[in-house]
């Protein structure tokens, strides 16, 4: 009795395979989106997720994400009325929380080091 079900749901999967590959085959192209890792001001870090086009954003921040949608008078300004990205001419973002900057100065460009880690501080006796 098991082999017979086996059998006809295998003779099903086979049958809706082999009548899919008749037909043309849909091809859906989805614009790439970037998910860009922000580096701001104080040391601290964002992700933007934005496609081209896009309708929206979506921003990963103190771990949760906000989805903000695209203000229809602008093109670079995104919010829900509660959080706001923005990004100027040159591409630099900032965040804001009711209207109050949280994130400001953020790139994509990492920062570059110019600190010694404390290891080698007390490995090399800076901290005698």
């Amino acid at each position: 009795m098991l082999n017979r079900i086996f059998l006809n749901m295998l003779t099903l999967v086979v049958a809706t395979f082999l009548s899919g590959c008749a037909q043309d085959e849909i091809v859906y192209e989805f614009p790439a989106s970037s998910n860009n890792l922000y580096y701001c001001d104080q040391y601290r870090q964002m992700t933007a997720t934005i496609g081209p086009n896009a309708q929206s954003a979506v921003v990963l921040y103190d771990s949760r994400n906000h989805r903000l949608p695209r203000l229809p008078a602008t093109t670079e300004v995104y919010s829900d009325g509660t959080w706001t990205l923005l990004f100027n001419e040159l591409g630099i973002a900032a965040l804001e929380y009711e209207d109050v900057p949280v994130l400001t100065g953020c790139t994509t460009d990492e920062p570059k080091r110019t600190e010694r880690s404390i290891g080698r501080k007390i490995y090399s006796g800076a901290y005698d």
